[in-house]
């Protein structure tokens, strides 16, 4: 075999070298060529969404679609595509796009967003089977998706206004298998539906709601308390209400965290506790106390105006006027003060009426419904 000159092998390197590099500069140019292609597409599908063309924007993402070859990039490219329509007002055709669109997404996390989009979009079209069915598929397929508890909500809409019995469409709708987050919101989905018409049911439901173990550390539990002690008290039980409300009459947490109930839920329960020391068990002190626990621990809630007026009124009070100068001082744009100094300046020993003033606010004070026996002696009360 003749040897390789030492000189025509190097000169073959060079040629591969040569060759490789001209082959890469060569997939550069073109690779660069694409993505200018590719962004100059979607620059002008944007120019024409800006112009007031969602057509014209949908041939220019259809053909950023023929170029692309990336499978993550052509489902953004879909997606908007779908949008087109939605612009457009073509909203039957924007459904069926994002219908597709979530068949063909390989990402399990994009897929219930694009249902929820089909959803929307077959509302906007007046087709509410075709929602309900999107609806339904998310919380079948994916009910650990931010997008599920939506979904829960969106039926329940559907419910209502075919007037149905929300109390027990929603029982049916609800499986045990759901992840807890869900089940927590429709479980107190539930309790509100049923409480004008079927307490037990409401009371089962934020029972049900509050055995859920592995939920969210500040959930729903706050606020099922409270509607549970509030229908406890419409049933007589001040005890039993008094012992759900409890664990929240305690120092709150200092820090909420994300998606929190809770904040509301502690100021609403030191309210209907404090209602129902006074009115049903007749305990002043230990209404006052908590009183001065909530200006403490809530002085920006927009209950606290109400919860002063209410125990400052309170028939027999002889601290009614001390506590309406706290209310204005905390206060002062408070609508119980002007009545309420007007009657503390003719008789500081009298308290104070709420016949000047009227109810307090509506629906806040709505879920507290003041008992008979108070409403009666400020109706006795001499002006």
């Amino acid at each position: 075999m003749t040897p390789i000159s030492p000189k025509l092998s190097s000169l073959g390197r060079l040629t591969y070298l040569i060759g490789f590099t001209l082959l890469g500069l060569q997939a550069f140019s073109c690779s660069a060529h694409y993505h200018e292609a590719l962004e100059k597409s979607r620059e002008k599908a944007r120019l024409a969404l800006r112009s007031g063309c969602p057509s014209c924007a949908r041939e220019e993402y259809e053909k950023a679609l023929q170029l692309s070859i990336d499978q993550e990039e052509k489902e953004s490219l879909e997606l908007a595509r779908c949008e087109t329509w939605s612009e457009e007002e073509k909203h039957e055709q924007a459904a069926r796009c994002y219908e597709t669109w979530s068949h063909g997404s390989p990402a399990p996390e994009r897929a219930p967003q694009g249902w929820l989009r089909a959803a929307r979009s077959w509302m906007r079209a007046d087709k509410q089977s075709n929602a309900k069915e999107s609806f339904k598929i998310i919380l079948h397929r994916y009910p650990d998706a931010s997008a599920a508890s939506q979904a829960f909500h969106g039926l329940l809409s559907f419910f209502e206004q075919e007037q149905k019995d929300l109390c027990l469409e929603t029982g049916q709708l609800i499986e045990e298998d759901w992840p807890t987050k869900l089940l927590e919101e429709a479980y107190f989905a539930k309790g509100l539906a049923c409480e004008p018409s079927a307490p037990q049911s409401a009371i089962s439901a934020y029972r049900h709601l509050l055995l859920l173990k592995g939920g969210r550390r500040f959930g729903r539990e706050g606020d099922a308390k409270v509607h549970l002690a509030k229908l406890l008290r419409r049933q007589d039980l001040s005890d039993d209400a008094l012992k759900e409300l409890k664990p929240l009459l305690k120092k709150p947490p200092s820090a909420w965290g994300p998606g929190n109930y809770s904040s509301v839920a502690y100021e609403q329960a030191h309210l209907l506790a404090l209602i129902i020391y006074s009115d049903e068990l007749g305990n002043v002190q230990k209404s006052e106390k908590i009183l001065r626990k909530m200006v403490k621990r809530f002085p920006d809630s927009r209950l606290l105006d109400d919860a002063i007026y209410y125990f400052a009124t309170l028939p027999g009070s002889r601290k009614g006027c001390q506590w309406i100068e706290t209310l204005g001082s905390l206060r002062p744009d408070s609508r119980y003060l002007k009545c309420s100094e007007a009657n503390c300046q003719n008789d500081l020993n009298r308290g104070v009426t709420l016949q000047k003033c009227g109810a307090p606010r509506g629906q806040d004070w709505v879920f507290f419904e003041a008992s008979e026996p108070h409403r009666r002696a400020q109706e006795l009360a001499p002006e």
